[in-house]
């Protein structure tokens, strides 16, 4: 009696572990500009200014009049004033501690937090009042 129960427990679990296993499907690759912004392009423009390597070890090069271009390893995108640069004269490019990239141009600050561009308004504030202190995840720019 024992010996039967067992045979149908291990049968049961059998036909359990077959029934309950799905055919496994591998999710379609979906690029990593999947907001649609910028072009997948084969190469760098020939006038790169800054390289900068950011928190998760991808590349980005501001060009000097060409937009800023970002490699993550796999696919190279480029970015332009169509896509929300605020010029497309890339001087400096720095990170955040939340992974937002700063990109430093000509023209201002466009902030990417890598769905859209954001420019940023542009502050003055050096008068006699003004006394500044560098805090640690402070980020500076010079535009001029």
């Amino acid at each position: 009696m024992l010996l039967k129960f067992f045979k149908t427990l291990v049968c049961f679990s059998i036909l359990l572990s077959f029934t309950s296993c799905k055919r496994q499907i591998k999710p379609h690759h979906i690029p990593e500009n999947q907001n649609h912004l910028g072009k997948f392009v084969d190469e760098l423009d020939d006038t790169i200014w800054d390289i900068y390597q950011d928190s998760k070890n991808h590349f980005w090069f501001g060009s000097k009049e060409n937009g800023i271009f970002y490699y993550n390893g796999k696919r190279l995108i480029h970015y332009t004033k169509e896509d929300g640069l605020v010029s497309n004269q890339i001087r400096r490019t720095q990170e955040d501690k939340f992974g937002n990239i700063f990109i430093e141009t000509t023209s201002g600050v466009s902030k990417f937090d890598g769905q859209t561009f954001e420019t940023l308004e542009i502050i003055e504030t050096f008068s006699t009042n003004n006394v500044w202190k560098l805090e640690p995840n402070d980020i500076w720019f010079s535009i001029d």
